[in-house]
């Protein structure tokens, strides 16, 4: 049962950054390494969703709490609405999504084989504390200070 993080690198960032135009999207920008910009990144990048996609294909449970970009903004959605599709698609996998704001981007999609969630903290501290019995979450440990 491994977890991993994706490309962290791999980004789409929006404008005042020195970034380079995304195929297709005039409005947003694709930052190859987000390390060297000293900006924000707002939504996954191409490398990124490889990533995910390839960890999805390798687990048989996939547990996603919390959006991928900044979803209220329809050009940092896209990466997003793009894995929920994947995980529309997947056959013979447990998928549990906690949080309203990322189960908000499975509205009119719902599956029988997905478990949608609106708690996410509190999912998040059950799975930690009742399934982990750890008190770090193992995919959040790169992320603590």
């Amino acid at each position: 049962s491994a977890v991993g993080v994706p490309s962290e690198n791999d980004a789409v960032g929006g404008a005042g950054h020195e970034l380079v135009e995304a195929p297709g999207e005039a409005s947003a920008t694709y930052m190859p390494d987000i390390a060297k910009t000293g900006g924000g990144g707002f939504d996954c990048g191409p490398q990124g969703l490889r990533d995910l996609m390839a960890m999805i294909d390798a687990a048989d449970v996939i547990f996603w709490n919390g959006c991928l970009g900044v979803i209220e903004d329809p050009r940092y959605r896209v990466g997003s609405a793009m894995i929920v599709d994947y995980l529309l698609a997947q056959t013979g996998k447990q998928i549990i999504i906690g949080g309203g704001e990322t189960a908000s981007l499975f509205a009119g999609k719902e599956a029988e084989h997905i478990y949608l969630s609106t708690g996410g903290g509190a999912l998040l501290a059950h799975i930690q504390s009742s399934v982990l019995g750890s008190p770090t979450v193992p995919g959040l440990a790169p992320f603590s200070l």
